[in-house]
């Protein structure tokens, strides 16, 4: 039976939650648990390399074919992109993509409320942003993912970085944008992304070979649409440690922060560092 919820106009509104994760089947199967509702579903992808039981999921989640993903890599895009068709023919309103460990703040009412048939929700803005190290080398020079051998994962990103620079214009037939890799997305909107990826292979190909093309490939593709096309914020946050650069784990002593930002997930917590924090998010999830 397909998930539904009533908007104010009484219109039934189904919700897909894409789940991309890496590790720690407990702490999915309590997420898969806080997310999944008479109005919504989860999907969600464990990377190959993962060797946990997932069998704890089934009861809250749908799991998709898996493959090996790598961080900064094409696979992480793959992955999102096997998540998106399984979701898609089942047929939802919204698409919501999220990490392994993202955690709902914000009762599922609470992101009914604030879902509007006119927008998406994706933090994106033109390439280069200097200064979130959102830089064009990026696109300029190749990058090959990490594989089982790190060695020649090294050597050849470090010979890479030597050839000549790429024409991304050219290779990318847009203008690329960049932004987070977490975001909700209409249904009328993957469809375009899933037709776009399917008709124009060179696209793919070219970020195939591109560093943290996941925070390139939906961006562009949505920010290029039709100049109609309307965005709203991103209903996610994460605070990111200036020594890392990397998101910081939160715990409850951030319960004050957390409740007062307008998003519904943050990034990123962690069931080993305070398994409390997540055991009271997943009552305020409920309800």
């Amino acid at each position: 039976m397909r998930p539904s919820a009533r908007t104010s106009g009484g219109t039934a509104v189904k919700i897909a939650f894409l789940v991309q994760a890496h590790t720690n089947v407990a702490q999915l199967a309590l997420l898969a648990r806080a997310l999944h509702s008479a109005r919504s579903e989860v999907w969600l992808h464990l990377d190959a390399k993962c060797s946990e039981d997932p069998s704890p999921l089934l009861a809250d989640a749908q799991l998709v074919p898996r493959i090996p993903v790598y961080h900064a890599g094409f696979s992480q895009v793959r992955a999102t992109l096997i998540l998106l068709r399984a979701a898609f023919e089942r047929g939802y309103d919204h698409y919501f993509l999220l990490s392994g460990q993202c955690f709902p703040i914000k009762p599922l009412d609470w992101l009914f409320e604030r879902l509007d048939p006119g927008h998406d929700r994706l933090n994106c803005y033109p390439l280069p942003r200097d200064i979130l190290a959102k830089r064009l080398d990026r696109l300029e020079r190749f990058y090959f993912e990490r594989h089982a051998d790190s060695l020649l994962h090294r050597l050849g990103n470090k010979i890479a970085w030597r050839l000549p620079k790429r024409n991304f214009v050219k290779g990318l037939s847009l203008w690329p944008y960049g932004g987070s890799n977490w975001w909700c997305l209409r249904h009328s909107t993957v469809a375009y992304v899933l037709r776009y990826a399917d008709t124009n292979p060179g696209f793919s190909r070219f970020l195939s070979t591109t560093l943290c093309s996941d925070e390139v490939f939906f961006q562009s593709i949505v920010s290029n649409m039709a100049i109609e096309h309307e965005l709203r914020p991103a209903l996610f946050c994460a605070d990111f440690d200036p020594s890392t650069h990397r998101p910081r784990v939160y715990t409850r002593a951030d319960i004050p922060l957390l409740d007062a930002r307008e998003v519904f997930v943050a990034r990123k917590m962690d069931l080993a560092v305070d398994a409390g924090l997540l055991e009271h998010y997943a009552g305020v999830a409920r309800g």
